[in-house]
């Protein structure tokens, strides 16, 4: 696996800052509905070892914090063993090539690093690999109410305004 060049110039366009990392690579960082968007933008592959399956590897580190294997995902936590921010979440990964094809995604850990690992076989560049980050606030269920008052999703329901058929 190779380093990431650094960083070899920024961007701003509108709620989106984009750091270059030479000719080959694009980390960047967005604002958008979802909340804060991270990814890549791959232009080049580093060179591979012959008659290898071609599969790209990104290290993703932060200082501070350390990735924890929890529940088929994985937990950003702090240093001192609580969970960074609350609960942050780091795991979905989605990644596509030029073409818009969808690329196998694995996310493992090795120490203090996220692996985020893309099947780039039959891939046109640029590839873009988008994993997610949140925040996993409190979940409810039907399940956490007594039987007999279990009204779970009936205020969803009375607090939609229809006109005209549509619902909006």
């Amino acid at each position: 696996m190779a380093d990431a060049p650094g960083v070899s110039g920024t961007s701003l366009d509108g709620n989106e800052v984009v750091l270059e990392r030479g000719n080959s690579l694009e980390e960047w960082y967005g604002l958008g509905e979802l909340g804060l968007e991270h990814g890549f933008t791959v232009y080049e592959l580093p060179p591979g070892a012959p008659g290898a399956s071609t599969n790209l590897v990104m290290r993703v580190t932060a200082d501070g914090v350390k990735p924890v294997l929890v529940d088929g995902g994985l937990e950003l936590v702090a240093s001192d063993g609580e969970a960074a921010g609350g609960r942050l979440k780091y795991g979905e990964a989605f990644a596509m090539d030029a073409y818009g094809s969808e690329l196998p995604v694995s996310l493992s850990t090795a120490g203090d690093s996220i692996l985020i690992s893309v099947s780039t076989d039959g891939a046109q560049l640029p590839i873009v690999i988008d994993p997610l980050v949140w925040k996993q606030h409190n979940r409810i269920t039907a399940g956490q109410f007594a039987a007999n008052d279990d009204s779970f999703g009936t205020s969803i329901a009375t607090n939609l305004t229809t006109t005209g058929g549509a619902t909006r």
